[in-house]
Order: structure tokens, then C-alpha cells, then sequence
């Protein structure tokens, strides 16, 4: 186990199930990391409470700092055990990906005081066909990585199966962010889109950028009429992106970025956002377990050909790397040349890189 492993016997000593009855309403109260080691103790409560029936039970997952495949699964198999005269709300922090209340005291709330405020008044069979939904995608997108082209890293296998499930999303790149800042593209359906995300490199902004920063999804419907990030926007367009959805891998990862290139203009369905949103938290709790990918995260310096080519440019010109990167982009940028490619050809032709600096 590294240091870095949050599962384990630690994890499960600091996990705790409590239970607390109110005004006819019965909370379950969790805490710590729900995974494979905890997930029983929180089936065993909640069966437990459900054999008395409860007219109103409300779980609280506000203090939980971890949630993996296996505490997703207990709360689907929460809503199948659930009778049909239970009522059955979840709490969660925002950022879980949940379809959830926000804080415990609207969870509460008598119904008419939750439909004022507009907080979850949806038909009750509604969280389960969404449970049910996200349960469908989560097998499909672990077939998807069990049965892809041998040697595909795992970023590849779940990009590919995400894919095939949003199709009219059209492409998808996952770029890796580090808390220092440094970006990775980690992977990208096609040169194309690959190139899109290369340019909020570039332009230092972008969806994917603020969607990390915000920790938000940005839907972007129509790139072209939108006042934000100048800079991409043009070189975007011109390259003919005209829609963007950008996601924050939601917890457990929380460093990286799901964005969608489109070509044609317009705001993807509402079914189809939401079945991108599972999907994204879907590929955190899959990518996380990948020590490969954590290994790459705890190295990652960014671009490495941008580093380099500013190396070897800062030591011709006597500038500092620093500098010589602004120029790189400011270079590439001007030129419309991916930033990946025009690094390389610098590191092949360090004289032929100078001389496009200075052109």
C-alpha cells in the first residue's frame, strides 16, 4: 500500500455509521471513505433500519471523503430494498456527481416547503430510474475497458467506451491537471480534438481551464457568440469548434477535465448532459484506480516537448525558460500550429526553431 492509497485497514477504522430518528424521519449518517472495505458496514445499517419501515429515510453522505464503485453500487442497492412506502432522499456535497440534496436540512424539509424552493421536486420514481441508469452505464463502460484493444492504456479503453455512449457529443479528450498547474492531454479521440485542447494550452484559457478551476461543468452552445476566453475562442473557430461541454472529473479524482469538441452548434439534450455527467464520475472512480495514471499525475510537469524546446531555446538566446515558453506559444498561436507539434520540430531543429522565433 503507498502513501497515497486512501483505502485499507485505516480507512475502514476511520469510517462510522450512525443513526438518529426525528419527527417521524430516520437519518443515516456516514462518514469517512466508502469503498470496498466500508461499503458492508453501511449495508448492514441501512437493511437494519429498513426492516422498521421508516415513512422517510434520509442518508447522509455529507462527510464521506471518498466514494468508489462499491459505495455507488450500496446506494443503488439501498433504492431496490427500499419499500415502496419509504421515501428515500440522499445528501451529498456538490461536486459528487449525486443527484442529491445539498445540505441536511432541506432533505427535512416538508415537501411544500422543498417544491418553493425548487429543491428536488421531481416524481418519486425518478432518483431510481436515474440510479438504475447510472448502474447501466457503469457495466457498459467496464465491459468497454475489460474488452478493448489489448495494449490501450486505461484513459484510452474509458474515453472510447464514453464515446460510444454519448455519440453525438462527437469527440473527447481528457486532460490530466496537477494542483501546480501543470496540464496533460491524456487522451484524445482524434488529432483534431486534440488540437482544439492544445489551444487552451496556447491561449492559457479555455472551457476545460475554467470547468477545473470552477470545479463546474461549462456548456458552451455556441462558441463563436461567447465574450469568454478571447483568445481560444478565435483560434478555436478557426478551426472549426463550434460547441464545447467541459466536466470536472468529479471525487474522488478531482484532477482532471472531460471536454467535448463539437462541430455543429448548439446545447446537447438535456438526457445527453446528464448521461455525460455519470459518465464523468464514472471515469474518476475508474481512472483513480489506475496506478499507472496516479504514478504519471505525481510526475507530470505539463507539455514535456514545450519544456524542452524552451530549454534548448533558452540556453541559444540567453532568455530565461520561462520567457522562451511564452514565446513558443505566442509563436504557435500566430502560426495556428498545434503547440505539441511545433515544440517537436524545435527539439529536431533547434537553429531552424530560433529562427522562427524571430521571424
Amino acid at each position: 500500500m503507498t502513501d497515497r492509497d486512501p483505502h485499507g485497514v485505516a480507512a475502514a477504522l476511520s469510517f462510522s455509521v450512525s443513526v438518529d430518528r426525528r419527527a417521524g424521519v430516520t437519518v443515516v449518517h456516514a462518514a469517512g471513505v466508502l469503498d470496498l472495505t466500508t461499503a458492508a458496514q453501511l449495508r448492514e445499517t441501512t437493511a437494519s433500519v429498513l426492516l422498521t419501515h421508516p415513512r422517510v429515510l434520509v442518508l447522509d453522505l455529507t462527510e464521506v471523503e471518498f466514494l468508489d464503485s462499491h459505495g455507488l453500487d450500496t446506494l443503488t442497492l439501498l433504492r431496490e430494498r427500499a419499500r415502496p412506502g419509504t421515501v428515500l432522499r440522499v445528501v451529498a456535497c456538490p461536486g459528487t456527481g449525486l443527484k442529491a440534496y445539498a445540505e441536511l436540512s432541506e432533505a427535512l424539509a416538508p415537501p411544500a416547503v422543498r417544491r418553493q424552493t425548487g429543491e428536488a421536486g421531481l416524481p418519486s420514481d425518478e432518483p431510481q430510474r436515474s440510479g438504475e441508469r447510472s448502474k447501466e452505464l457503469w457495466w457498459r463502460v467496464i465491459s468497454g475497458v475489460e474488452n478493448g484493444e489489448p495494449g490501450t492504456t486505461c484513459s484510452d479503453a474509458v474515453c472510447t467506451t464514453v464515446l460510444r455512449l454519448v455519440p453525438k457529443l462527437e469527440t473527447i479528450v481528457l486532460t490530466l491537471y496537477t494542483p501546480a498547474g501543470a496540464t496533460r492531454v491524456l487522451s484524445a479521440s482524434n488529432l483534431w480534438a486534440r488540437h482544439a485542447e492544445e489551444l487552451q494550452y496556447t491561449t492559457g484559457d479555455g472551457p476545460g481551464i475554467t470547468a477545473f478551476a470552477q470545479q463546474r461543468a461549462v456548456i458552451v452552445p455556441d462558441l463563436a457568440a461567447t465574450g469568454q476566453w478571447p483568445g481560444f475562442t478565435h483560434a478555436a473557430d478557426r478551426i472549426g469548434v463550434a460547441s464545447v461541454l467541459a466536466l470536472p472529473l468529479p471525487a474522488p479524482l478531482r484532477m482532471g477535465v472531460l471536454t467535448f469538441y463539437r462541430r455543429r452548434r448548439g446545447a446537447p439534450s438535456e438526457p445527453v448532459v446528464a448521461d455525460a455527467c455519470r459518465l464523468a464520475r464514472i471515469a474518476a472512480v475508474m481512472l483513480v484506480s489506475d496506478d499507472r495514471l496516479l504514478d504519471e499525475a505525481a510526475q507530470t510537469t505539463g507539455y514535456d516537448d514545450v519544456h524542452h524546446a524552451a530549454g534548448m531555446l533558452s540556453a541559444r538566446l540567453h532568455i530565461t525558460a520561462e520567457e522562451a515558453g511564452t514565446r513558443i506559444r505566442a509563436a504557435a498561436f500566430a502560426r495556428e500550429i498545434p503547440i505539441g507539434t511545433f515544440a517537436r520540430a524545435i527539439v529536431a531543429d533547434s537553429r531552424r526553431g530560433q529562427e522562427l522565433l524571430e521571424d
